[in-house]
């Protein structure tokens, strides 16, 4: 059973397929990812049942455009369960909601071995600041000879959230120069806005995800870019 989502001002329609007429293409890609799970994720989390989710790219015959499955683990399989998770999903993004248990043994192990779970509970935070020049970026200023980036990165290793921020930082067309001071921190996302927030950014808090949402992009995988530090002269210590 499907829950299509058409928008904030729509509800949920229900709608069945025959699992024959779909196909799981895999993993959803591109820069809106990571902020599509983080905003289900947090709406996941509030539910107790909810032991992970997947997304896929879903595709069903005759039709030539994929949508967006959203395939949900879960241990109570309820028609009200999947009500709820739909009329607060809505508005995010258009998709298409099943729970685990109406899907095959081997069409679920498809979509296990194609798709990033939503949750992971070995994702670590690290602070990832790198010093930019400005490549093809039209948003730096104009008298800024280069500048800081401040990434905060959900991964199991400082070398995968170095690599994502690298990354983020190219698809803005920014030029990656170094490492700033070569060091990239793991922080405890615990003690994330009295401890780290409040003591080194105060006057720059609002640009800061907040205690309850950095908890939430540690489990989904999230990448958060902090304030750009840029400075006029030629000459900067990193």
């Amino acid at each position: 059973m499907f829950g299509k989502l058409f928008g904030k001002k729509k509800g949920p329609k229900q709608l069945e397929a025959k699992v024959s007429d779909m196909e799981f293409l895999g993993d959803l890609e591109g820069n809106g990812v990571s902020a599509l799970r983080f905003e289900v994720g947090k709406i996941l989390l509030k539910f107790p049942q909810v032991n992970n989710a997947y997304f896929s790219k879903l595709n069903y015959k005759g039709e030539e455009k994929f949508r967006i499955a959203l395939v949900i683990d879960t241990s109570e399989a309820s028609n009200e369960l999947g009500r709820e998770i739909a009329e607060q999903c809505a508005g995010i993004s258009p998709m298409d909601v099943m729970f685990s248990s109406s899907c095959t043994n081997i069409l679920l192990s498809d979509i296990m071995a194609n798709s990033e779970p939503l949750f992971r509970d070995t994702n670590l935070l690290f602070e990832c600041p790198i010093v930019v020049s400005r490549g093809t970026n039209q948003e730096m200023p104009q008298e800024w000879k280069g500048a800081i980036l401040s990434y905060y990165v959900a991964a199991p290793d400082y070398e995968s959230a170095l690599l994502r921020a690298t990354d983020d930082l190219k698809s803005d067309g920014y030029k990656f120069e170094n490492v700033h001071d070569g060091k990239v921190s793991q922080l405890d996302p615990a003690v994330w806005w009295e401890q780290y927030v409040m003591e080194k950014w105060t006057e720059y808090s609002d640009h800061f995800p907040s205690q309850e949402d950095i908890q939430v992009l540690v489990v989904t995988g999230g990448i958060h870019k902090g304030p750009v530090l840029g400075w006029e002269n030629e000459a900067v210590n990193t």
